[in-house]
């Protein structure tokens, strides 16, 4: 009997273990590494100060627009002593957002992205998704963008607010994007691109951040950016 029932659950192994995997690979495709391996970001990976803390060895940020998705304030973040909600993406077929695109330092570097962001999938980007602003890439390059499992829609709440530390992360990197490659308002389009900002639950955490953060010497150009995109948001910010 014992024999019989090992022998159904080999066969059964057998039979899910190739599902298992291929449902495995839909979410996390294999890579080719003989090409040089990109990542997209859209978010605090933006800023190069951030990306160092993420990824000390990759290369140099390139600003791009990519098409397909839409950035938006959907994802609830709840860390100890840190509830946000914070910039994630939504595959949108008319979607299109300014970010960067950046090399990895080793092909490897890509599966410890993979086990970091467990409730991300990776997706090849096609070179009709990305649109160069300035230096040529190499045409045949690997670029991933990583996006959640399922679609997000989460709001920010009282309970979930955005928090200026957060945003100054986003928006400095972007003006240091527009500042480094003389790119016009790339740091308005990083506002315009980005969907659901709210009226209402957004904190001015930079005296006492809510994340470990700096001082942050590029407030007034954020604020000034805000205050002139984003007029009835900006004035509803709460300080805490």
């Amino acid at each position: 009997m014992c024999k019989i029932l090992k022998s159904i659950y080999i066969s059964l192994m057998l039979i899910v273990s190739p599902q298992i995997k291929a449902a495995s690979d839909t979410c996390h495709p294999k890579i080719n590494p003989r090409l040089p391996q990109y990542i997209a970001g859209y978010g605090s990976l933006i800023d190069e100060q951030s990306k160092k803390t993420t990824d000390s060895k990759a290369y140099e940020n390139i600003p791009v627009l990519i098409k397909g998705f839409k950035r938006s304030w959907c994802a609830h973040g709840n860390m100890p002593g840190f509830n946000a909600t914070f910039l994630s993406l939504n595959e949108n077929k008319k979607g299109t957002f300014n970010g960067v695109i950046y090399r990895v330092s080793d092909p490897k570097e890509i599966e410890l992205y993979d086990t970091r962001e467990t409730v991300y999938c990776r997706k090849e980007l096609s070179a009709e998704q990305i649109k160069i602003y300035t230096k040529k890439i190499p045409e045949k390059i690997q670029v991933w963008i990583y996006y959640p499992k399922s679609t997000q829609n989460d709001q920010p709440s009282r309970e979930f607010p955005i928090t200026q530390s957060y945003v100054d992360i986003f928006i400095r990197g972007c003006i240091k994007i527009e500042e480094k490659f003389n790119i016009k308002d790339f740091a308005k389009e990083c506002i315009l691109t980005t969907d659901n900002w709210p009226e209402q639950h957004w904190v001015n955490d930079r005296v006492y951040p809510r994340r470990p953060s700096a001082y942050e010497p590029y407030a007034r150009k954020i604020d000034a950016l805000l205050k002139e995109h984003l007029p009835k948001q900006f004035k509803n910010i709460t300080i805490e």
